[in-house]
């Protein structure tokens, strides 16, 4: 009777748990979604009179929140094949095929700059990394320790939108 009612309740635990980790994902996802005006509701002026983010902001975040795991010689740039310092930062990343072979069949670039807006973050690897919520189908989320701030994910967001410039 005793491992019935330990069984009911790990069962238990383990359903509100479950629940517990679908809100959390939905919740970080609203909140997530909410950051940066929705392109549908702007004028195409409005579109193009909007600022594009320099390749150097995007720099500066990869330089001081993933170079430490993405460089030469590290566990990460060699299961990702990604290395992102200075010198050969944009060039491992824009248009690449990454290394991921499920982002490789499903047609996904390291950072896509095809198509529109929508196409470039959905059709980017980088911008699938940043944005999970956990582990998927692609991996762990980026960075693995910690997050990325809010500024620093529109910052990149925002890049990757304007066809990921290197000027």
């Amino acid at each position: 009777m005793i491992e019935k009612k330990s069984v009911t309740n790990n069962n238990l635990f383990s359903s509100w748990l479950t629940k517990l980790i679908k809100i959390s994902a939905l919740f970080s996802f609203v909140i997530l979604s909410s950051c940066s005006p929705d392109d549908s509701t702007l004028s195409s002026s409005e579109k193009d009179s909007e600022p594009q983010t320099k390749w150097e902001s995007v720099q500066t975040i990869l330089s001081s929140r993933c170079i430490s795991c993405h460089r030469s010689g590290r566990r990460h740039a060699s299961i990702s094949g990604l290395i992102l310092t200075e010198d050969i930062a944009y060039a491992s990343l824009v248009n690449a095929l990454p290394k991921n072979s499920k982002a490789l069949s499903d047609g996904k670039k390291r950072v896509s700059t095809s198509g529109n807006s929508e196409d470039r973050l959905s059709n980017s690897f980088l911008w699938t990394k940043i944005n999970t919520i956990s582990n998927s189908a692609y991996g762990s989320k980026m960075p693995t320790r910690g997050s990325l701030s809010f500024s620093d994910i529109a910052i990149i967001k925002s890049w990757i939108e304007s066809g990921a410039l290197e000027n």
